[in-house]
């Protein structure tokens, strides 16, 4: 397998590790005890601070920049690192978090892929890919 098209896998399995993710949320919110749940719907009712929106607003970036770096574009790999890094960033600032058990082991998963894709793009030949023109 080229190195290529190994990035582009695992790119898509990172897209669909996001995707397991949000819908694993959705779908084991109703299991957690009803104090959780409260505290949940709680949040849930509270306007977006500034914080949520640049954080909002980052991640779109790291999802653009992956379908960037999926077609090798020239500042996609850039923009990844630095929407990745400062995702990793923000979410101290977000406040207490409340998940269940599989939803922390699906972003897990995602950020061990963020790593992966981070890794290739700068550590191997396939970073000599987002410097050439014919992308």
């Amino acid at each position: 397998m080229s190195p290529k098209m190994l990035l582009r896998i695992i790119i898509i399995a990172q897209w669909l590790m996001i995707f397991i993710t949000v819908t694993a949320v959705f779908m084991t919110d109703q299991y957690l005890p009803t104090e959780l749940k409260t505290y949940l719907a709680t949040q849930d009712e509270m306007p977006l601070t500034a914080t949520d929106w640049v954080f909002l607003i980052t991640f779109g970036l790291s999802v653009i920049s992956s379908i960037g770096m999926f077609f090798f574009w020239r500042l996609a790999r850039d923009i990844y690192l630095v929407s990745s890094v400062s995702l990793i960033l923000l979410v101290p600032h977000l406040g207490p978090t409340v998940e269940s058990g599989i939803v922390t082991m699906f972003d897990g998963l995602d950020m061990l892929l963020c790593g992966v894709v981070i890794s290739l793009a700068y550590f191997s030949e396939i970073k000599n890919e987002f410097n050439s023109s014919h992308n």
